[in-house]
């Protein structure tokens, strides 16, 4: 026998290949793994793609709700504190990271911190006792045709998923002290964000000199090029060397570096040059042994900003120093093109170096270096 739930004007019946009596005792967790794959048969069969269907959304989330539903005994529950909710908020990054790999999400852009827009939708039925209906597979019928036919409902769960990943399906039972039933069902999509830094009045040139390594870096592999090796030694020998000096003198230029007279050059160099051979051990200038430095071949781009521009966020700051360079088919032949260590087989390294005066005015430069 069935019992009219919720908004009954049905137009299916759905079925699994076998029907579980309820009996005289209601399994929630029975109840559950029936109505997670019923939905998904259904979405399949109005020409949906499935949901995935989360552990951790229905014991977090869903059973969270059903469960204060059954407390309160009526289709209701105080909303989530999304913001303030520390132990809230641990849940749902764990469900991000589940997220990320069920979806084999890559981080398309590494540069900065990284944080998310969490989509949820929650719809509910319940209130009655479920010994009403024969078996498990036609109380989940009557639940699932009364979410489709109301609009509210069906636009949350029986609606075109239009997000490329497939988004996470949590659901619950909980009863009452009554015997009825409260069933809920979650979605939850996330959509990753880029959070920006404000620069603020101290300037933080290692945060900056880390973003500009690592945009680099991601430009070069959108383009096709293979990523530079980031060198330590080259930003601090070389590449702040020369932002410093273009400092003192307000103005894009530093005198070039004396590369066989200076003995302090030649000892850096040695060193710059120790650590490309630990980056490419069957490199050509291996073979030259303690004289390997003398092969130095040396680039540089350089870039400044005026006090007329405003930037107000490290990454602002750095995709336009990039895009500048990108811009200039000079800098960009030297920093974003395939590299001439490539054809060796060998890896590239480079430095970088950012320095701001007050808000406004930048110097910039980068460095690849190869032996």
């Amino acid at each position: 026998m069935r019992y009219p739930l919720l908004f009954l004007t049905g137009i299916f019946v759905f079925t699994l290949k076998a029907k579980t009596p309820i009996g005289k005792v209601f399994d929630c967790n029975l109840g559950e793994s029936v109505l997670g794959v019923k939905i998904n048969q259904f979405r399949a069969q109005i020409g949906l793609k499935p949901l995935y269907i989360s552990t951790k959304v229905s014991a977090s989330v869903s059973k969270r709700n059903s469960s204060l539903m059954a407390l309160g005994q009526r289709l209701y529950h105080p909303t989530f504190d999304w913001r303030n909710d520390a132990l809230l908020s641990k849940k749902v990054a764990e469900i991000y990271k589940d997220y990320r790999i069920i979806n084999k999400a890559q981080n398309t852009n590494p540069v900065g911190k990284k944080g998310y827009i969490l989509y949820y939708g929650e719809v509910a039925a319940g209130g009655i006792n479920p010994a009403r209906y024969d078996t498990y597979e036609s109380l989940t019928d009557a639940i699932i045709q009364g979410w489709y036919n109301s609009d509210r409902q069906r636009a949350v769960i029986f609606s075109n998923d239009t997000a490329e990943e497939k988004s996470f399906l949590g659901v619950s039972y909980s009863l009452d002290i009554h015997g009825n039933f409260y069933a809920v069902a979650h979605i939850l999509s996330f959509t990753e964000v880029e959070i920006e830094t404000p620069i603020g009045n101290v300037f933080n040139k290692k945060f900056a000199d880390s973003l500009l390594f690592e945009r680099i870096n991601q430009k070069r592999i959108e383009l096709g090029y293979t990523p530079f090796h980031k060198s330590a030694l080259i930003s601090e020998y070389i590449s702040n060397r020369n932002v410093n000096i273009m400092i003192s003198q307000r103005r894009l230029h530093h005198p070039k570096f004396d590369w066989e007279n200076s003995v302090d050059l030649t000892q850096k160099t040695k060193e710059i040059a120790r650590e490309y051979i630990k980056v490419n051990p069957n490199c050509l200038a291996k073979r030259l042994g303690d004289r390997a430095y003398a092969s130095i071949e040396y680039t540089e781009v350089a870039i400044n900003g005026t006090k007329s521009d405003t930037y107000g966020t490290y990454e602002r700051l750095i995709n336009l120093i990039v895009e500048g360079w990108y811009n200039s088919p000079p800098h960009r032949a030297i920093l974003l093109s395939d590299d001439f260590g490539k054809r060796w087989g060998e890896t590239s390294m480079f430095g970088v170096s950012v320095r701001m005066l007050g808000q406004n005015e930048f110097y910039a430069a980068s460095n690849v270096i190869r032996f």
